[in-house]
């Protein structure tokens, strides 16, 4: 299992060395971050179907997956998926803050 960790970098501000903060698997005991829950609600309330992402806008399959599991997407998904449902990026994702 991946981690990651926000100490900083000596000596180079802004830069995090990445470790401790468990990536977005749902494999069991790792915390979901990232969620698409919004994503399914603003799909109903514009009356779009994942039928027709995958119709009408060539979406792919596997991305509907990656949403489905909550996996990481790329930020040109999120982006399309925003054009297409004419929506803020708070209407597809939802960020859940780790339990430290």
């Amino acid at each position: 299992m991946k981690s990651c960790n926000q100490d900083i970098i000596p000596d180079i501000p802004g830069i995090f060395k990445r470790q401790h903060v468990k990536y977005n698997r749902n494999h069991k005991g790792v915390v979901s971050i990232i969620t698409y829950d919004p994503l399914w609600d603003t799909m109903r309330r514009k009356g779009i179907t994942t039928y027709s992402l995958i119709k009408d806008y060539s979406f792919s399959k596997g991305t509907l997956d990656s949403l489905k599991q909550n996996r990481n997407i790329s930020t040109a998904t999120l982006n399309d998926l925003c054009n297409i449902l004419s929506c803020r990026v708070e209407d597809v994702l939802r960020h859940i803050p780790d339990k430290v």
